[in-house]
């Protein structure tokens, strides 16, 4: 059975079993009352099925018909919505040579004071080369104070 039905894959009988406790997890049927097992021959599917139940699949199906057609009214008025933010808000100001950053201090969490404000002054260094930022001294601070 399990070459009929993975003849390219390595299935062993312990994938068999679990994926058939699987199924009966799903179903409801740990007293296997649905899926029995024959011995030395496999499984049978034993649950009865009659027209009530061809019926269930095709309520299913509307109801996901009517899910799929809300999401994706959802989905065009978002789009609506981020196109027109889009078209109204205005472009960003390129960066000009009067353009001003302040480094804040930054909270050192590994313990060790060699950190201390190592990381403000390797951003203020990377930053402090761009041709268009200017870095607010720490004498500017002080003095605003």
């Amino acid at each position: 059975m399990i070459k009929a039905v993975w003849p390219d894959s390595f299935v062993t009988d312990d994938s068999l079993v679990q994926c058939l406790v699987e199924i009966r997890r799903a179903l409801g049927d740990e007293a296997q009352a649905c899926i029995k097992t024959v011995p030395r021959r496999g499984y049978i599917f034993t649950a009865g099925v009659n027209q009530a139940g061809l019926e269930e699949p095709q309520a299913k199906k509307a109801k996901s018909t009517t899910t799929v057609a809300l999401i994706a009214l959802a989905g065009g008025a978002l789009a609506g919505f981020l196109f027109f933010k889009l078209v109204t808000t205005p472009p960003a100001s390129p960066l000009t040579d009067k353009d001003t950053v302040l480094i804040a201090d930054f909270v050192n969490t590994t313990g060790d004071e060699v950190f201390d404000g190592t990381l403000k002054q390797a951003l203020a260094v990377q930053l402090g080369q761009a041709p268009l930022l200017n870095i607010f001294s720490q004498e500017r601070i002080r003095e605003a104070r």
